[in-house]
């Protein structure tokens, strides 16, 4: 059975990096670049008619941002995932920017073969992060949510799940 061609669009306002790209899409089987654009304000009138499965987005474009364009992308085209592509690793970028719709989170040193793969995981649905995003976003969950819950938010059901019979803590949220 023939591998299914992914649609890509590129958004990014360095030239070299958006050719580069387009060079690495158009070598690589199972992959197409579909369109290339230098802003959101390019983008956004024409991307629907580009039918593509993935956009590379950078977030730091001039005029508006691509944190903001993703927001936008999602309501001109829904299923399209956005998946960033940036040189900030700070965590408000990052938050900002899944909060606004990205499917994933890749930084521009990502090895070529590992953007490939990622932008194939997110056409098939999942959620590509770089290593260090990754332990970004699970740091800020650590300071956001608790280890354990206290005792005082649990059901008498979850209670006993959590100590058991013996009193020892057993809590799992999968029980």
């Amino acid at each position: 059975m023939p591998e299914l061609i992914i649609r890509i669009v590129i958004i990014e306002d360095r030239r070299e990096i958006r050719e580069g790209l387009k060079t690495l899409i158009a070598y690589t089987e199972g992959y197409e670049c579909v369109a290339a654009y230098r802003s959101m304000e390019e983008a956004l009138p024409e991307i629907e008619r580009a039918r593509a499965d993935v956009a590379l987005v950078d977030i730091g474009l001039p005029g508006m941002s691509g944190i903001e364009g993703i927001q936008r992308l999602r309501q001109v085209v829904p299923k399209m995932q956005s998946l960033v592509l940036s040189v900030y690793d700070d965590d408000e970028r990052v938050f900002q920017a899944i909060c606004a719709g990205a499917c994933g989170y890749l930084l521009k040193t990502t090895p070529p073969a590992e953007l490939l793969a990622a932008i194939r995981e997110a056409a098939s649905g999942g959620a590509p992060i770089s290593p260090k995003i990754a332990s970004k976003v699970l740091a800020i969950f650590r300071q956001i949510l608790p280890a354990e819950p206290s005792p005082a938010a649990l059901t008498p059901r979850s209670e006993e799940r959590r100590v058991g019979k013996e009193g020892r803590s057993r809590w799992s949220p999968y029980h």
